[in-house]
């Protein structure tokens, strides 16, 4: 059996490698269905399967793809891009592309700062790979978006919030001469405990997440402060000041709240220029 023209590789091998790559534990994949998964996204992008551990990673249970990897897709289209800057306190890129144009794109610790990001140790740690890796994101998804199978990269992945690991239903002790309050405790255990298996799916709160955060992308700084303006977070806010039903809004009309903003910059540009 083909697909654009190459052969498939039987799924009793996929499983085997998956397993070897599971058993390894390199590239963080923990389980063999993780490993069956990438694998099988790397061949309907017409990729060997075992080449996925090479592509992609498994951040907090969830498929990431390399900024190295994207940026060399990217290149091999026929893309281009010119490093301006890249530090530890800024990372600057002009991207190119017959398909997509030109687009400058800069992230610096003041933006990450201001969007929420710098919390964790490795943007303390690798400032300029983090930032450099953002930049590689944000450039090639608005230049060639095609070639990035939309995913986030790794560096992004990792400041989404990790899946909420729920907690198994345990049946209640057999009932035995207790204290009172051991009792109590012991009744209402099982009633607080969810009565679902652990899961690694996203939650309706990360999916807000993952779209508002899109959103930023696409706007920058600007959402910012259009958002301070009308008052939904302080003026030292951040984007997870944004309260979850003024983020379904925004969401929920992407195109009205976009217009919107570019209105206000608009405005805010020709006030500048007096």
């Amino acid at each position: 059996m083909e697909q654009n023209g190459k052969a498939l590789v039987p799924i009793e091998a996929i499983e085997k490698m998956a397993t070897s790559v599971a058993k390894s534990g390199l590239f963080g994949v923990k389980t063999v269905d993780q490993a069956i998964a990438l694998m099988l996204i790397a061949e309907a992008e017409g990729r060997h399967p075992a080449s996925a551990a090479q592509d992609y990673d498994i951040i907090n249970g969830r498929p990431a793809l390399k900024s190295s990897s994207l940026l060399a897709r990217f290149q091999a289209a026929g893309g281009k891009i010119q490093w301006v800057q890249r530090d530890d306190k800024a990372a600057e890129a002009i991207f190119e592309h017959a398909q997509g144009g030109t687009l400058t794109v800069r992230w610096d610790m003041a933006r990450a700062a201001k969007a929420g990001l710098t919390g964790k140790a490795t943007w303390r740690q690798y400032p300029a790979q983090i930032l450099s890796a953002r930049v590689i994101s944000e450039g090639v998804r608005a230049i060639l978006p095609g070639v990035s199978g939309n995913f986030y990269v790794g560096e992004e992945v990792q400041d989404f919030a990790p899946p909420k690991s729920l907690l198994k239903k345990q049946a209640p002790a057999p009932k035995q001469e207790a204290p009172k309050a051991e009792a109590e405790a012991t009744e209402r255990a099982p009633q607080q405990a969810e009565a679902v298996d652990a899961q690694d799916g996203p939650s309706s709160d990360e999916v807000r997440e993952i779209k508002l955060q899109e959103v930023y992308d696409t706007l920058g700084d600007i959402m910012l402060k259009y958002v301070k303006r009308i008052k939904w977070i302080p003026e030292n806010g951040t984007l997870k000041d944004i309260k979850p039903e003024q983020a379904d809004r925004i969401t929920g009309k992407t195109d009205m709240f976009v217009a919107a903003v570019r209105k206000f910059e608009a405005e805010q540009a020709k006030k500048e220029s007096k």
